[in-house]
């Protein structure tokens, strides 16, 4: 992220926040698919709705916190997970090698019988 500020102009206020505000945006967008994908589109948005203007969320975006790109990462990766799981079997393929090999290892259903790498 260093070397992101230096080509966007050196380590400024702005350039310490956006990393947060991003993150905001892709959880709010994340959110709104999850609940499209589970339940329909009514309640994708209004699920983006309530966590977009939750106090907490706006918050740790303004501020230079990590938190929002946290929360943004791990519901990714259960659309990922699920975009892979209900996918007909001809597509799974492709899935698979965009989901990579981390998330085949956390969220496959044929890993979890197994005993954990560490």
């Amino acid at each position: 992220m260093l070397a992101a500020a230096k080509i966007l102009g050196g380590v400024t206020e702005w350039t310490v926040r956006l990393p947060a505000a991003l993150g905001d945006v892709g959880f709010v967008l994340a959110m709104y698919f999850f609940g499209r994908d589970f339940f329909n589109a009514r309640v994708g948005a209004i699920a983006a709705i309530v966590l977009a203007t939750s106090f907490r969320v706006m918050w740790e975006s303004r501020w230079a916190h990590v938190d929002m790109v946290f929360g943004f990462f791990p519901l990714t990766c259960a659309l990922l997970w699920r975009a892979g799981a209900f996918a007909p079997r001809r597509a799974q393929g492709n899935l698979a090698r965009i989901k990579g090999s981390s998330l085949n290892l956390y969220f496959n259903r044929r890993d979890l019988r197994r005993e954990p790498l560490v």
